[in-house]
């Protein structure tokens, strides 16, 4: 009679504790997939050159969690890579070696907010609205850049160190 007792408590607990947690706890576990990623030539008018980044090694691992009851989302991107500022007029090289985590944060409007930490490269057009200014960086530190909906670059804020990536490959 106990053992039937304490199993009705233990089913109803169960059932409290359902109904209270978040969806995103009770949702799909988060997947995690390796994706190379193809390199990106950024436009010329970032160094006033054209540029490509690339991954020569890559060990990132990408979380994707389901949505939450408000339609926000999250995406991580997390790793060791070695990535590759070249310069596409002289072939000149700055690489970067080491590791670094980006978080994705996409709002139920669209909006979206990036936050990188460790050491990546971040870039930005002139006009833009950024700590750094125009061009491309090698940031050591942490990064948050924030688009709109409609995925329109709204601003930009660094902590850290910075190397100008375009001085250093522009020879």
């Amino acid at each position: 009679m106990a053992s039937a007792k304490r199993l009705t408590l233990a089913i109803g607990l169960g059932a409290i504790a359902a109904i209270a947690l978040p969806a995103a706890v009770l949702a799909a576990p988060p997947q995690h997939t390796r994706v190379d990623r193809p390199p990106l030539e950024l436009p010329a008018e970032v160094c006033g050159f054209p540029v490509e980044l690339s991954n020569p090694t890559n060990r990132v691992l990408d979380t994707t969690y389901a949505p939450h009851r408000d339609g926000s989302s999250i995406f991580r991107e997390r790793g060791m890579a070695a990535s590759r500022a070249t310069n596409l007029d002289t072939g000149a090289t700055l690489d970067r070696n080491g590791g670094s985590a980006l978080a994705y944060d996409f709002a139920a409007d669209g909006s979206v907010v990036v936050q990188a930490t460790g050491l990546v490269f971040a870039w930005y057009l002139p006009g833009d609205e950024s700590t750094l200014g125009a061009g491309l960086w090698l940031v050591n530190g942490r990064v948050v850049e924030t688009y709109a909906a409609d995925g329109s670059f709204i601003s930009g804020t660094f902590s850290g160190t910075a190397i100008d990536a375009c001085a250093a490959i522009s020879g």
